[in-house]
């Protein structure tokens, strides 16, 4: 490694006579390579990088009494491969851009650096020694840079921040004061980091770990199609920053308010601390959509704070297997779509859910319990002004549902329930209920109002129904499957009403049963008529129980052939008495 200063007898970088082996020295006959020092001094004339790229291994203006001149540069790239130290009295002028491709130390001694400079190569750390602020674009596009200060100096970006492929981070802190913001492939930025400037975020954003802060200027985030955080970050932004997608997991504290469009929260789960978590002045905090997607782990997401959902409510994974995702603490105030896509994934937890807008409630395909799918076991208030519309599938599970107000539509509708639920939603005709137990402990359907629907349908297991209201439907089918023994147990006092068709299927294993919860406490399966039965393995002792249940049976045929094991004249329902 030699030493290189520059001359006072040419202006050209390029030119091998205007370097010196010594300061004020003669000619060397050559110009400094990648391991060779470059230093400008009081004895140094104006230099001039005209094209092409240049090298040195470090670049010192500060030699003597310092360097007063004036250094142009209008080359492809200067690259410096080690440290970088500029002196307040020289003037840099030219539009090339500045390369460091090793550790270093930057040194502006007031300096402002002009044009684009970028971390490049290797790994490496850049330790400030002062301030430095650039008025080009900062970039880093190889490996990962760790920024440190010695006491608590600052990188300023005024032309914009561009990390790719690999993380800045370290304890300095950057302050962006203008240009563009992105981050490409997995660059990911660690470091604190102030917004003080007109800013425009690009369309990916990853930061995370350090503390975001607004402090001036105008933020445009409105071409940025994913905010990534990926680990517990604070940020204080106001709502001087509106993030259209914003994606987190872990505790991330907000000590301002927090706005964005679309909330996903991933992974292991996230939640909010902070005094300013999440709000709007006393209002509750308001986004257009809200996804949540599992990967392969249970997540967790606390809530700080009221949410309104205008759009699209989201539950998806990319599992295969059983996930749980804990939604907890406040509500969520649902105006638009909710739809739950894959299988295995349950949303659950304290967050209460309430619909007051128009929208459409959706479950994806599934084939009952081979193939369970995502769906929200947290119960929902149904109370607007607009109409919420049951798709194809709907799979509810635990909690109360309640009907409160609005038009509803079940028209192709099928509501599965697969857990134990409070139902409140009497005026309501549904399409077809599916009761499918996905154990064999089997579930209760507690009834606050009446259960009206065209056709009920029992899976499997059993479905115990309590509460103080009863079912009609014109359809009764029920399935004793491979699993095990279908059955409909009504507590004392209670009626199921058919008005039309009752199927019952069975194996020689597994018979359906319809029963009273309480022996001899004659709750009632009412039938009215039928134009249509179905019955294969199930007799009497299924209607009422071995175990001298009692359960009160009117009127309609029951043919003796389709092994009932008594048979009634079709006529007007009358009561015939106990089967026992």
């Amino acid at each position: 490694m030699s030493s290189y200063y520059f001359r006072n007898v040419g202006t050209d970088w390029a030119t091998a006579t205007n370097w010196s082996a010594t300061d004020g020295g003669g000619a060397t006959g050559a110009v400094p390579t990648a391991a060779d020092d470059a230093f400008f001094s009081n004895n140094s004339g104006n230099c001039v990088i005209n094209s092409g790229a240049k090298v040195c291994k470090t670049l010192d203006f500060t030699k003597g009494t310092g360097f007063t001149g004036t250094f142009t540069h209008n080359g492809t790239t200067l690259t410096v491969s080690g440290s970088v130290t500029l002196n307040a009295a020289m003037t840099i002028a030219g539009t090339g851009p500045l390369t460091i491709n090793a550790a270093a130390t930057l040194k502006a001694n007031g300096v402002t650096w002009p044009n684009a400079l970028n971390f490049a190569a290797v790994t490496m750390t850049i330790v400030l020694l002062g301030n430095w602020v650039n008025t080009g674009l900062v970039s880093q596009s190889s490996a990962a840079v760790t920024l440190n200060w010695t006491t608590n100096e600052t990188l300023t970006c005024n032309g914009g921040l561009s990390v790719a492929n690999f993380n800045l981070l370290g304890t300095a802190k950057v302050i962006l004061g203008g240009g563009t913001w992105q981050s490409t492939s997995v660059g990911i930025v660690t470091n604190n980091l102030d917004l003080a400037g007109n800013i425009t975020f690009g369309a990916t954003i990853r930061y995370q770990t350090g503390t975001l802060k607004y402090v001036s200027g105008t933020i445009d985030a409105t071409a940025c199609t994913l905010f990534s955080c990926l680990a517990a970050t604070t940020f204080d932004l106001g709502s001087n920053v509106v993030i259209p997608l914003f994606r987190t997991t872990g505790i991330d504290t907000l000590t301002s308010d927090l706005y964005v469009t679309t909330y996903e929260t991933y992974g292991t789960g996230s939640s909010f601390a902070g005094a300013g978590a999440l709000r709007s002045g006393a209002t509750a905090w308001t986004i257009t959509n809200f996804t949540v997607h599992i990967t392969n782990v249970a997540l967790t997401c606390t809530l700080p704070t009221d949410i309104i959902i205008t759009g699209t409510t989201t539950l998806t994974t990319d599992s295969t297997t059983a996930l749980t995702t804990n939604i907890n603490g406040y509500s969520l105030n649902l105006k638009g779509n909710i739809t739950t896509v894959g299988t295995g994934a349950i949303w659950q937890g304290t967050t209460t859910l309430t619909h007051t807008g128009t929208g459409t409630l959706t479950t994806d395909a599934w084939s009952l319990l081979s193939n369970p799918p995502c769906y929200i076991k947290t119960g929902i208030t149904i109370n607007t002004a607009g109409t919420v519309t049951f798709g194809a599938n709907w799979v509810i599970g635990a909690n109360t549902w309640t009907y409160t107000a609005g038009t509803i539509v079940t028209t192709n509708n099928n509501l599965w329930i697969v857990g134990s639920i409070t139902l409140d939603v009497q005026v309501i005709t549904w399409n077809k209920v599916h009761f499918i137990p996905l154990t064999s402990a089997g579930i209760t359907v507690t009834l606050s109002g009446n259960l009206n629907a065209d056709r009920f349908n029992f899976w499997y297991y059993k479905t115990t129904f309590a509460g103080a209201k009863d079912l009609t439907g014109n359809y009764l089918m029920m399935w004793g499957g491979q699993t095990g023994r279908c059955e409909a147990s009504l507590v004392s006092g209670r009626t199921m009403t058919i008005n039309t068709d009752i199927e019952c299927f069975g194996t020689a294993t597994f018979h359906p049963k319809i029963s009273a919860v309480t022996p001899g406490s004659k709750a009632k399966l009412t039938f009215n008529g039928g134009n249509n039965q179905k019955v294969i393995y199930c007799d009497a002792t299924d209607i009422d129980s071995s175990l001298g249940n009692k359960i009160w049976y009117l009127g309609g045929t029951i043919s003796n052939s389709d092994n009932w094991g008594q048979s009634f004249s079709s006529i007007a329902p009358v009561a015939i008495g106990n089967i026992g």
